[in-house]
């Protein structure tokens, strides 16, 4: 036999078995790429996201942070101990045009970029118009990552490019000694205004602060403001403190001839924490705010004030809730309020119901409960001209499937109807016909007589 078959022999057996080694290193890289985890999973493959921020600026609806759960590879379902895995990317959905929710895409933002957040669920989020952009504070790491947050507290800044993309940076305050007397906190209510961003309360601990201790919790009392103009930092004092209340800003009221509007706070409680800093806040011990008497913030003379509200009102206590409102042609405003979590006396209980607050009036008109199930700390905020659409919201547990395909439910505020698709076309905003009947029945008068109003001015014409 001629030397040369050997070595052709021997190099087909070397061929192949270094085919064999590619075929089971190709087979490997497909299956490792089919279990990796996406922050924007197939529809098929979705679960559940909970815990995130989002923001709406020109035609896109940008999502940030929070956690999720999803199928990996031939899942079916998942398996006992299955947890979520956090958020690295910034998300965002075009809503120019129509969509339905089972199949809408969801752009995936490339997030290797400097500047670009941790990843943090339930951060603090204002929305700056004016120039395209919104600014993330503080929130909490997830349990899956390591604790890589910077030694001082830092402010995300995106600029949206105003085709769905954007970038990141890190906004350096003009006073940055006072980031390093602030904590950062998970669980507060925020809002802002053309001008200034606000951040009222909530809870820090070591995952949310590298400065604070092992094991540590810190209920943050008053407020923060920033000057998006000015990028200024304040420490608005106050001996209140609230955790998983939710901030509404409304422009079109004032208190004199303030141009900043007036801010909402609602909801949300003050839990009880151990007298030596350690541990858990303690929900057994709590006071809760009720839904039946709102604080207003001016946000010029950062003074509070409180109205009571008519109506059968949403049920308390209540946190991680959802609010998103519309101006009126009248010159009122309505905005949107459902689900959220009660921690007293259960754990994990979730709300499925929805109400709409009507400004001047303060009051509540129960609206049709959400179609796909019980759900806190989602997220929301007005889109086209007249709806409301939620992206997220966690179950008792992470494994139990979102009805709402990706997440994403929509409400029509006129018609006070849920669906699962969001209409770019729809009509002008008018209010709901029972809260118009109740202002033609003059009941703002009769209610105010009854009851102390503050001094609110706008057009009230209706």
């Amino acid at each position: 036999m001629p030397a040369s078959s050997g070595r052709h022999r021997r190099s087909g057996v070397l061929r192949a078995i270094l085919l064999g080694v590619g075929i089971l290193q190709l087979n490997g890289i497909v299956e490792a790429q089919s279990l990796k985890t996406s922050d924007s999973p197939h529809p098929d493959k979705f679960v559940r996201r909970g815990l995130t921020r989002v923001a709406r600026i020109g035609d896109y609806l940008y999502i940030e942070g929070g956690e999720l759960t999803q199928l990996i590879g031939d899942q079916t379902k998942l398996e006992e101990g299955s947890q979520s895995t956090y958020l690295n990317s910034t998300l965002s959905i075009d809503m120019s045009k129509s969509w339905d929710a089972s199949t809408v895409p969801i752009r995936i933002i490339d997030n290797k970029v400097s500047g670009k957040p941790p990843a943090r669920s339930r951060p603090s989020v204002w929305v700056n118009q004016q120039d395209g952009s919104f600014y993330v504070w503080g929130g909490m790491v997830s349990y899956k990552k390591q604790r890589d947050m910077p030694r001082v507290p830092e402010l995300y800044k995106f600029v949206a490019d105003g085709s769905g993309g954007g970038k990141w940076s890190i906004e350096t305050p003009s006073n940055p000694e006072f980031l390093r007397m602030v904590y950062l906190t998970e669980k507060a209510a925020f809002a802002a205004t053309n001008e200034k961003a606000f951040v009222f309360g909530g809870v820090a601990g070591d995952w949310t602060d590298l400065t604070i201790g092992w094991g540590r919790t810190e209920l943050v009392t008053g407020a923060i403001a920033f000057d998006m103009k000015t990028k200024t930092f304040e420490q608005i004092a106050s001996d209140e403190t609230s955790v998983g209340a939710v901030a509404e800003h409304i422009p079109n009221f004032s208190f004199g001839s303030s141009k900043q509007g007036v801010i909402l706070v609602m909801g949300g409680c003050t839990p009880e924490k151990r007298l030596d800093g350690n541990g858990e806040i303690d929900y057994s011990k709590v006071e809760c705010q009720s839904l039946n008497n709102l604080t207003i913030f001016d946000p010029e003379t950062r003074q509070k004030h409180y109205q009571a509200t008519t109506g059968p009102s949403p049920p308390t206590p209540r946190e991680g809730f959802c609010v998103a409102g519309f101006s009126t042609k009248e010159g009122g405003y309505d905005m949107l309020l459902f689900g959220g979590e009660n921690r007293v006396p259960e754990t994990d209980f979730r709300y499925d119901d929805a109400w709409i607050l009507s400004l001047p009036g303060f009051v509540w008109t129960k609206a049709p409960n959400m179609p796909a199930g019980r759900r806190a700390w989602h997220h929301c905020t007005p889109a086209g001209k007249r709806q409301v659409v939620s992206v997220g919201g966690t179950a008792p547990g992470w494994r139990e499937p979102d009805i709402a395909p990706q997440g994403l439910l929509v409400f029509d505020m006129p018609s006070m109807t849920w669906k699962y698709d969001y209409d770019a076309d729809a009509g002008d905003y008018e209010s709901p016909a029972v809260i118009k009947e109740w202002y033609r029945n003059g009941s703002v008068s009769s209610h105010h007589t009854n009851t102390k109003k503050v001094s609110l001015t706008t057009n009230l014409d209706r």
